[in-house]
């Protein structure tokens, strides 16, 4: 961690001085694209816009990916609990990761999950943009509003790719992995926690074990130890006390 608030903005420029440019490539796409009314123009093209922009659009994408580099600047422990088992899957089919988070846009609950999971994987750091340059050669950016509604672009002109990069490696330099955050930890495994993570998502004992690529018992046997760690009798008791223990009291 950078110390000082001047020795903090030194550290950042060169994000920011990054930022700059790969907004420069944005900005000149989707004002191509909104002019175009949304088709294909100029290596940029519209992949998702209003209720189809969503984490599912992007996990279908995703099974064409063996390469990503991503950043996040606003993440919850919601938006985690749904992403987190497709990257698990991504991850087990063999897709190489680097997923950044904006340390101060991140929430404490979220960070707490996050401090699970692979430390070569999820980082925290300063990523002011959200951006995923995947396999390469395909930025995804925020596209422009079509009919009143955001959209998800994607852009493969070199200059975008190499302003992508040049982002990613100014965020990179600054980052820390997840694992080594500061944020209180709960008193229960990585597995334990994303296992009661899949609880609260509604998923059954059998599509956790598939999600996790444990056995039913494992995912079971875990359950028991979390209840008998919180001192509680039922699967609903221990939901509530969890959720208190990660969010705080009154809050899922």
């Amino acid at each position: 961690m950078v110390g000082a608030d001047g020795d903090t903005n030194r550290a950042r420029q060169p994000v920011l001085d990054a930022v700059v440019a790969l907004q420069g490539h944005r900005l000149a796409a989707s004002t191509a694209l909104a002019a175009a009314g949304g088709e294909p123009v100029g290596g940029a093209r519209v992949v998702a816009s209003g209720p189809t922009a969503t984490p599912a659009t992007m996990m279908r994408h995703a099974r064409g990916w063996r390469h990503l580099l991503s950043t996040r600047p606003l993440t919850d422990a919601r938006q985690l609990r749904e992403s987190l088992p497709g990257n698990d899957r991504c991850l087990r089919d063999g897709l190489e990761m680097i997923s950044v988070f904006d340390r101060e846009g991140t929430t404490p609950a979220a960070r707490r999950l996050l401090a699970g999971e692979p430390g070569d994987v999820y980082f925290l750091s300063y990523a002011p943009v959200q951006m995923r340059l995947a396999n390469h050669r395909v930025v995804y950016l925020q596209g422009p509003e079509l009919g009143g509604a955001p959209s998800l672009m994607t852009v493969t002109t070199p200059p975008a790719i190499e302003a992508a990069y040049r982002y990613f490696r100014a965020v990179l330099d600054l980052a820390t992995p997840c694992r080594e955050d500061s944020a209180p930890a709960v008193p229960f495994t990585a597995r334990q926690v994303r296992i009661m993570e899949l609880l609260a998502l509604g998923l059954a004992d059998d599509r956790i074990a598939e999600t996790l690529a444990v056995s039913t018992r494992t995912v079971r046997y875990d359950i028991a130890a979390v209840m008998d760690g919180l001192g509680v009798g039922s699967r609903f008791a221990a939901g509530m006390r969890y959720a208190e223990l990660l969010h705080g009291p009154g809050l899922a």
